[in-house]
């Protein structure tokens, strides 16, 4: 999955904005004024795969006047595709991607590139921060879901334990919500144990009660999370190359 990490897509453009700093830059833009809806083309410019992308956009409203610079940003996560063995977003390749609601033409820039090596491009200090967050967060929240999928399986008097590790999901998400959590990385832990609900709330719909097929299922799962949490975390330590 492509997670957001950076959501504040208000309004976009089919003015096109190129930055010869860093290893993609907004190749077109094309507005349409019936949908609402701008088509970004963006390409890798470098000769790595990029793990992760930042774009600033810029508003023309009706009247001629701009958004203010750094107003609307969109950032573009490829980590996902990476932990999972299909790749990034590779070298030469163009990335296409949809914004829409926007009230005018936009004016795009790359501002920031994350590289599977390890390195990156900043150019916007704020979008690379909210990235290795998000990532970090990520992590976290998996490693908080093994722990409850480890307990459900050491309890031998739990009949459905993607029921209650589900319900405990729910719970700590409500709990997130509540207390209006606000730190750098809070969407993408709440996010990742959302999707997580989705998957048990999956695995309990065809539960007949406790067996061997469900246990193994689960233990799956903590495989799956252990070998996603340390490349997430590896993915989070970035060294910057580019810089302002």
């Amino acid at each position: 999955m492509k997670h957001l990490f950076l959501a504040v897509l208000l309004l976009f453009s089919a003015q096109v904005a190129r930055s010869g700093h860093i290893g993609a830059e907004v190749q077109s833009a094309n507005y349409d004024p019936v949908k609402g809806i701008t088509t970004i083309q963006i390409v890798n410019t470098s000769h790595k795969e990029i793990s992760a992308i930042n774009l600033s956009i810029r508003v023309t409203f009706l009247d001629g006047t701009m958004s203010a610079q750094g107003a609307n940003e969109s950032g573009i996560d490829f980590v996902e595709g990476i932990i999972q063995g299909k790749g990034g977003f590779a070298p030469g390749a163009i990335y296409t991607q949809e914004f829409p609601g926007q009230a005018g033409p936009v004016q795009a820039t790359v501002d920031m590139v994350a590289y599977s090596d390890g390195t990156a491009d900043v150019l916007n200090e704020r979008a690379f921060e909210t990235l290795i967050a998000g990532r970090k967060a990520n992590a976290r929240a998996r490693q908080k879901i093994n722990e409850l999928v480890t307990e459900a399986l050491a309890d031998p008097a739990e009949q459905n334990p993607s029921a209650i590790i589900a319900a405990k999901l729910r719970s700590l998400v409500a709990a997130v919500e509540q207390q209006k959590i606000t730190e750098e990385g809070a969407g993408s832990y709440e996010l990742t144990l959302k999707g997580a609900i989705q998957d048990f709330d999956n695995k309990a719909r065809f539960s007949t009660g406790r067996s061997e097929s469900e246990d193994n299922s689960l233990r799956a799962y903590i495989d799956m999370n252990n070998q996603h949490i340390p490349m997430l975390i590896r993915h989070s330590q970035l060294v910057k190359a580019v810089q302002p």
